[in-house]
Parts: C-alpha cells; structure tokens; sequence
C-alpha cells in the first residue's frame, strides 16, 4: 500500500488550513483531481472525535471547486443504526450536493469470495478453523465511482488491533459474516494479542480478503 504523505509527530497540531492544504496536495496534485464521481466511507457519529467529519468537508470543498460530477457519502456503520439527519449535519455539516446512502450489512452486498479455513486456522494458530465469506457494499464494487476515499482514524482496537484501513471496508460496509467471524476470531485469539498491534490475525485475514 502506497503513502502519498506521511505529516505530524506526538508534538504535531495539525490546523484546519494545514488540512486543507495537504489534501488539495494529495488530491489535486498527486492524484490528478476528484472533479469526477466519487464516494467517501467515513466514520459514523461514534466516532465523531475521529475528525473524519472535517476531513469529509474539506474534501467535498475541493470537489466543489473542480466542479465534481457526482459526490456520494457511505458512512462505514457497520452492523450500527443508520445515521440519523441530525447526526449527518452534526458531523458533516451542510453538504448541499452530496448523496447520503444507508449502509445494510444484511443486502445489497457485492460477494467478492472467501477467505478460506485453513488461513484463519493458520493465523489463529488453530484456535479457529472456518472460511469466512466476503462481501461489501454493492456501491464499493458496482458503482463506477472514479475515485473511493476511505476516512478514519488509526488507534488501537480491541478485535483487529488497530482502527482503519481494510477494517473500515470490510466491516464498516462489510457483510454478516466478514463481521460476525472476524469478531469471534479477535475474541478466540484473545485481546492481549490485539488490542495496539499491527499485525493480528484478523487484521491478516483482512489484508488477505
């Protein structure tokens, strides 16, 4: 996986026009511009400390002034409640252009395949033995977006170790039993060799899927 910029330290206060700043750098000079049809994954409003509510805004301002084709918000809920109009402009404001869509962990999934048993046995060394089928939202495979953002933040988790990444696909639009069997593997493989690290069983089982 590529890193386009890498910015801060412990010491770091990233501003709002610093923000602005890299993502116009990353967006507009590095990846040659959003002014087609894009789809951003964000966090929903538990995770509004994330900071990915501001990142989502400052984001659709650049897709504004490249005068964007289409702008579509999936919020990453996972097996939560959708989001509710007062929870979407507490986090995200007033997007007048952008396109809110339900994430439903139970239909309208694209299946992309399955992890299979003999890996989740491996990895959990052999607390688990299964294949775990997955699937995502149809709007990740079938939406002909031309660019997909995924917005979050990385901290320690207690069931892929750390927050973001494939996880925020996988499980944030992800399927019933991506979500139920990577869960039940993190709870299998026990926390003390989850929470805060990088390289867990389900976060492998996720860079496989």
């Amino acid at each position: 996986m590529a890193t386009y910029f890498a910015y801060g330290s412990q010491n770091t206060v990233i501003t709002t026009e610093k923000k602005c700043e890299l993502l116009h750098d990353l967006l507009l000079d590095q990846l040659g511009g959003i002014g087609g049809k894009i789809l951003v994954v964000p966090p929903d409003i538990t995770r509004l400390p994330s900071n990915a509510g501001e990142l989502t805004k400052i984001i659709y301002q650049i897709w504004l002034e490249t005068r964007g084709k289409q702008f579509d918000i999936l919020p990453a809920i996972g097996t939560h409640t959708p989001m509710t109009k007062s929870q979407i402009k507490t986090m995200f404001g007033d997007l007048n252009q952008a396109n809110y869509h339900d994430h439903n962990w139970r239909a309208g999934l694209s299946q992309l395949g399955q992890v299979p048993s003999h890996l989740v046995s491996e990895v959990s060394n052999g607390k688990v033995d299964y294949d775990i089928s997955v699937a995502v939202n149809r709007r990740i495979v079938e939406g002909e977006y031309d660019l997909i953002l995924s917005i979050g933040q990385v901290i320690p988790h207690e069931v892929a170790g750390m927050a973001n990444g494939f996880k925020n696909i996988l499980i944030g639009t992800g399927g019933q039993e991506m979500i139920n069997k990577s869960h039940f593997l993190g709870a299998a493989d026990g926390i003390e060799r989850m929470l805060g690290r990088t390289n867990t069983s389900v976060r492998q089982i996720f860079n496989y899927a």
